[in-house]
């Protein structure tokens, strides 16, 4: 009885704070529904792409990967985070479009007929296309195939070999 006789006496108190209560709720609910809409700047907007890798004479150094990656990666990127994560030795030379792959595992640059190639979602590049250019989208995947005899080896066109 005596919540109903506080609510008699403070009848006006008690409907002025639960119409400020109501009013903000109501703010909040607009806030979220038509506020400021937030957008993901294109730099910070993560994909998710497929790498695999396999070395000389077939051996696999990495199985089949699914990984994520930022909007405006390469494929130099993706080697680069995959093989420090997974703790794979990694080197290579240049930068941007003259980037070479000298080694992944075991597997290292020799000669003119032993290098290492990309094919991205089922296609192989030319040898003249340098990871450290070649931009990586959502779902792709890449698989970079070391090669011993100028691509023969892992069916690769001569005339993207040359």
């Amino acid at each position: 009885m005596k919540i109903v006789e506080y609510f008699k006496k403070r009848k006006s108190i008690v409907i002025i704070r639960l119409m400020v209560a109501a009013i903000l709720i109501l703010l909040s609910l607009y806030a979220v529904f038509f506020g400021t809409e937030r957008v993901t700047p294109p730099d910070e907007a993560f994909h998710s792409a497929t790498i695999k890798i396999v070395g000389a004479g077939g051996e696999v150094v990495l199985e089949r990967t699914e990984m994520g990656i930022k909007s405006g990666a390469t494929v130099f990127d993706m080697i680069d985070h995959i093989t420090e994560k997974k703790d794979i030795p990694f080197e290579f030379s240049g930068i941007g479009d003259s980037l070479e792959i000298l080694r992944i595992g075991n597997s290292q640059k020799s000669g003119a007929e032993g290098f290492w190639v990309m094919r991205v979602n089922g296609e192989f590049m030319s040898v003249f296309e340098s990871a450290g250019i070649t931009n990586i989208y959502d779902g792709d995947i890449v698989e970079l195939l070391y090669t011993e005899n100028m691509g023969e080896d892992i069916g690769m066109p001569p005339e993207l070999a040359q």
